[in-house]
């Protein structure tokens, strides 16, 4: 996240003052600022259009999923996160999920993703992993 004036060593701190982190994309490969809020124990109400969603935020777990095509879908989100009485206990989940999310992980999981589709070049065959 970036704001003006803040020096990016603060920027935790912001993050840390929140009940919540909102995140109504449209459509974004992925996000650092909803890692970012859950390393700093804010669970993240995320849109299902976000990269991210699938892969890191858990509906009720560690996070909340909503369509922000819908309104309708934002409110009933932010009406229920609100009013939960665990949504505390949600950002810790959501910090402990986080740590757990490492470049090595995602460079592990990228490369077993890759493994498994097909080359298609005939006569070529995929190095072992």
């Amino acid at each position: 996240v970036h704001v003006a004036g803040v020096p990016m060593a603060d920027v935790p701190a912001y993050y840390a003052c929140a009940d919540l982190h909102l995140f109504p994309s449209l459509a974004d490969a992925w996000v650092v600022t909803v890692q970012e809020a859950m390393l700093c124990g804010v669970p993240t109400l995320c849109s299902v259009h976000a990269g991210c969603a699938d892969d890191l935020v858990r509906d009720g777990i560690d996070g909340l999923l909503f369509d922000p095509a819908t309104p309708q879908s934002l409110l009933e989100g932010l009406r229920s996160a609100l009013t939960r009485d665990d949504l505390r206990a949600l950002g810790e989940r959501a910090s402990a999920a986080a740590i757990s999310f490492t470049p090595e992980r995602l460079a592990d999981a990228f490369r077993v993703a890759v493994a498994r589709v097909p080359c298609g070049v005939p006569g070529h065959r995929r190095a072992a992993t």
